[in-house]
């Protein structure tokens, strides 16, 4: 399926295919240099492939339904449906098997593509990613998310052809690289090393808000919880993370937001209200800071 995926890498033209395999169906869009999506749909029985050449690219895979099984020689990965995973990979072959009823969405980025958006800073997704393209391990799991409202929007865009097909390959483009964008963003960034005893202070100030960031303590409060001072606790926690514990509040509630905002049986002062924001409109507004869309839309 993914064989010599980028052999004619020079070429620019966008392209698209369909063919049916197994009882479903692939449907191949070749973007533009260095980028590829597959859409694919498993009839009951399921579909096998082995994937041969995969070589320094990175993987966006959403399972909308069912499943797969990605396994090599010495590493096995399952991925169930609800998720989307992030794989980077050097040359090795894989066996992929999917699961029945399946339907997956698949963005195969080359190495080459993402060298061109470098930047050189060390927590930089791009360069992360890249980095990781280039080292000798066969296959990486790199992040595993759930699907949020504004990737499943962006996904279904890419994948359902318009019936209008002025500028369809610009915006298609477009459309995939905002998702590579909001999918890249949500990698948590290495940070700056600490020594043990500051490691585990951030370790359980990261644990403790995730688990009441809807209603958070205070700064005080949160440095008692900790074992140690308000001063020594924000400054270890931007050097590990490179963002102030408030910046990273508001970040878990409206990734939560986002994620509640793809099942559909809240209304947006609801999903607003159940992750700690009092006001709508302040909600939407850096809802649309955060990911260039306002909620309604998405709903």
């Amino acid at each position: 399926m993914m064989e010599s995926l980028f052999f004619n890498a020079q070429e620019r033209r966008y392209r698209t295919s369909f063919r049916p395999i197994g009882g479903g169906s692939l449907h191949r869009i070749d973007i533009s240099n260095g980028i590829v999506v597959l859409h694919l749909k498993s009839a009951r029985n399921g579909y096998r492939q082995t994937l041969r050449g995969i070589d320094r690219l990175a993987v966006l895979t959403l399972v909308n339904k069912g499943g797969f099984i990605l396994h090599g020689p010495s590493i096995r990965f399952d991925a169930p449906a609800g998720y989307s995973y992030l794989y980077t990979s050097a040359r090795q072959d894989f066996d992929l098997a999917v699961a029945p009823g399946s339907d997956i969405l698949i963005i195969a980025v080359a190495d080459f593509f993402l060298k061109r958006y470098l930047c050189g800073i060390q927590n930089d997704p791009v360069d992360h990613l890249y980095r990781l393209t280039q080292s000798s391990e066969p296959l990486q799991n790199v992040d595993r998310q759930p699907i949020d409202a504004l990737s499943q929007h962006l996904a279904k865009k890419i994948a359902t052809p318009r019936r209008n097909g002025t500028m369809q390959p610009l915006r298609i483009e477009h459309d995939l690289i905002e998702l590579l964008i909001h999918r890249f963003d949500a990698i948590e960034p290495a940070g700056e090393k600490l020594d043990d005893a500051s490691t585990k202070i951030v370790q359980k100030a990261v644990a403790y808000l995730a688990e009441h960031f809807t209603d958070p303590p205070n700064i005080e409060a949160l440095a008692r919880i900790c074992a140690t001072n308000p001063t020594t606790l924000k400054r270890l926690f931007k050097k590990a993370h490179g963002r102030t514990i408030g910046e990273h509040i508001r970040r878990l509630r409206l990734q939560k937001a986002n994620r509640l905002l793809k099942e559909g049986d809240k209304s947006i002062r609801e999903v607003a209200h159940s992750v700690g924001f009092k006001h709508q409109g302040h909600f939407s507004h850096l809802f649309y800071e955060a990911f260039g869309i306002y909620p309604k839309d998405l709903k």
